[in-house]
């Protein structure tokens, strides 16, 4: 791997070792309980684009592994470390665009039911993981992220573009739209078709890169041990489209990646690079 272990390591290192297993450990509550709060420096200018040749990292969800989902309290202390957050979104009953991946609030608070089905007065009520926070809706990620930290913003369905697109007018991030569905994806051309789309995918590459030259995608997100990584990466490159691969939460992940010759990397723990 080209890269500069030693300066990443040293940065980590200073987070604690804590990070690693009581962070982690915190992922599995279902609200109430006191998150961990290492002592995470003040932000520094490094970042990992320089340091891999432009290869980007990305935190999945917020580092999904080590802090809690997709709320603001990840999005918070991975930022100094990272050249871009990823976040997934979807619409609450009342209409307010919300943080959260799943479908139904079971999994990751003490609630239940469907996000679709609660308003947002009632979301922000549901802790998630160990944070004493509710679900954030996408706006209130965007003020804990600084701005020159990257935001891709994941549609998990369809029929939200302008809201999406709208919340993105507004702020200073470089923002990223994707999706593992096209039709949503494009409702996002045709909401604005300046802002840039990518579309995810976890099976048949090469045809997943012909879906996404016909939707004008600027990049393509595949599952990172997909078969024939490397030729689909040369034949994106020739393209213009750049390929971000997902998920690594392994040291091991990274190798795949880095050999691949891929753009960026959605990691779930910031202690592997």
């Amino acid at each position: 791997m080209n890269t500069d272990g030693p300066t990443r390591r040293t940065l980590l290192a200073a987070m604690g070792s804590s990070i690693a297993v009581t962070a982690a450990g915190c992922v599995d509550s279902a609200g109430g309980e006191d998150c961990p709060d290492p002592d995470i420096p003040p932000r520094t200018e490094w970042q990992l684009g320089s340091d891999r040749d432009g290869r980007e990292v990305i935190a999945h969800r917020g580092c999904a592994a080590q802090f809690p989902e997709n709320t603001l309290y990840a999005f918070e202390r991975v930022s100094p470390y990272v050249d871009g957050i990823e976040l997934d979104v979807r619409r609450a009953e009342s209409g307010e665009i919300v943080v959260f991946h799943d479908e139904t609030l079971d999994r990751l608070t003490a609630c239940s039911g469907e996000v679709a089905q609660r308003d947002y007065e009632a979301l922000a009520s549901c802790d998630v993981g160990c944070t004493d926070d509710g679900v954030p809706r996408l706006g209130d990620a965007f003020e804990v992220i600084p701005p020159d930290v990257q935001v891709n913003v994941e549609l998990k369905t369809a029929g939200i573009a302008d809201e999406v697109t709208s919340i993105a007018a507004a702020v200073e991030h470089e923002i990223l739209v994707s999706s593992f569905l096209p039709e949503a994806l494009q409702e996002i051309r045709d909401s604005d078709s300046s802002v840039p789309i990518a579309l995810v995918t976890d099976q048949r590459l090469r045809e997943s890169l012909a879906v996404a030259r016909d939707l004008g995608c600027s990049a393509l997100h595949p599952r990172y041990d997909l078969s024939e990584l490397s030729a689909t990466v040369e034949e994106a490159h020739a393209d213009g489209i750049r390929i971000n691969v997902w998920t690594i939460d392994d040291e091991s992940g990274v190798e795949v990646a880095v050999e691949a010759g891929v753009d960026g990397m959605f990691v779930d723990r910031l202690d592997i690079l």
